[in-house]
């Protein structure tokens, strides 16, 4: 297997790992999360998106 194979491969790989997390994440807030739960994404969330901004 040549070398420009593997890179899209990895990248299926990555992007689809991506995906599984996200739905993961998703599902468990809508089902299962307490009060304390979204309390503690929601300072993630912020954290992160700061981070993010900061990378601009």
């Amino acid at each position: 297997m040549d070398v420009d194979k593997i890179i899209v491969l990895l990248a299926g790989v990555a992007g689809a790992r991506y995906l599984r997390n996200r739905s993961t994440a998703r599902n468990f807030v809508k089902k299962q999360a307490t009060v304390e739960d979204l309390q503690e994404l929601e300072n993630f969330t912020l954290e992160r998106r700061d981070k993010l901004s900061e990378e601009k």
